[in-house]
């Protein structure tokens, strides 16, 4: 995934959707969907990277405030996902 949509214009808002959107559903994913958001995170972050040159600062530490957002919601939900497939496998 390359992500070319995502321009320095509008890599805010798409990195504000992406986690907006991980946030509200965060209970609701298995840990395959987790795998899979990762595999888009990291495709965002990749873009982020081509597109910083064109990245106004401010938007800059703004997206550095949404990775944080994003990594502790992961750190928190993707590992209870595993631990409940091991109770539920244990049944």
């Amino acid at each position: 995934m390359k992500f070319e949509f995502v321009t320095g214009a509008n890599i805010l808002g798409v990195y504000k959707n992406f986690v907006d959107v991980v946030a509200d559903s965060k209970k609701l994913y298995s840990r395959e969907d987790w795998d899979e958001i990762n595999v888009l995170y990291e495709a965002l972050d990749s873009r982020k990277n081509a597109v910083e040159k064109d990245l106004a600062s401010s938007d800059n530490l703004k997206i550095a405030g949404l990775k944080i957002r994003f990594a502790s919601i992961a750190a928190t939900h993707r590992g209870g996902t595993k631990v409940k497939e091991n109770a539920e496998s244990k049944k």
